[in-house]
C-alpha cells in the first residue's frame, strides 16, 4: 500500500496556480492626456490615460499596480505625441501582492 501511495505522488499533477498576464499596446501619437494618482493607504497606484486613435476613436485606460509607476509615467511624459514610439505595459492580474495586480513591464519601442 505505501508503494502505491510514493507512485501516486510521483504521477504529473495540474497545478492550481496561474499567471493572468494583460498587455497594452499604444503610440505615443494616441496619447491625449494621463494623470498619475497616488493611493490611499492599501489601495494601488493608478494612472488615468486617455487615448485617441482614427480606428477606435476616444478610449480611457486606468492601470491600477501595486508596485513603482514612477519610470513608467516619466517615459509616457517624455514620448506622449511622438509617432515613432510605441508603448508597451504589461500587467500581471493576479500577482501575490496587496490588491493583486502589478506592472510588470513599461517600455517603449521605437520605429524608424
Amino acid at each position: 500500500m505505501f508503494r502505491l501511495l510514493a507512485l501516486a505522488a510521483l504521477l504529473p499533477t495540474s497545478t492550481l496556480a496561474f499567471e493572468h498576464m494583460v498587455e497594452y499596446r499604444f503610440n505615443g501619437a494616441e496619447i491625449q492626456s494621463f494623470a498619475a494618482h497616488a493611493p490611499e493607504p492599501e489601495d494601488p497606484w493608478t494612472i488615468d490615460i486617455t487615448l485617441e486613435s482614427d480606428a477606435f476613436g476616444p478610449s480611457q485606460l486606468l492601470i491600477e499596480t501595486d508596485g513603482d509607476y514612477d519610470e513608467c509615467v516619466s517615459l509616457l511624459d517624455i514620448h506622449k505625441g511622438d509617432a515613432t514610439t510605441d508603448f508597451v505595459i504589461r500587467m500581471h492580474m493576479n500577482a501575490f501582492t496587496m490588491n493583486g495586480v502589478l506592472m510588470v513591464e513599461c517600455s517603449t519601442r521605437h520605429r524608424p
